[in-house]
């Protein structure tokens, strides 16, 4: 499972413990109900990045590409 998924399901999970909290009349399903709301924003915001990595600025593909120079230990 990659990090935008994880980061769904937590987000399902929130919104879980939210209706939850609502349900039983507790004044914290707000605040649970926002924080699903960012953790989705957040795995939306991971899954744009994955799926389009012909974004990548080229000079930071260019300088993945390179080897690095093996440094002497003295």
């Amino acid at each position: 499972m990659d990090d935008a998924a994880r980061v769904r399901e937590r987000a399902v999970r929130l919104y879980a413990l939210a209706l939850q909290a609502r349900e039983r009349g507790y004044t914290s399903a707000g605040e649970l109900e926002g924080l699903a709301n960012e953790t989705m924003t957040h795995a939306e915001e991971l899954e744009r990045r994955i799926t389009r990595p012909a974004e990548i600025p080229q000079h930071v593909a260019q300088q993945q590409q390179q080897p690095q120079p093996k440094t002497k230990k003295d």
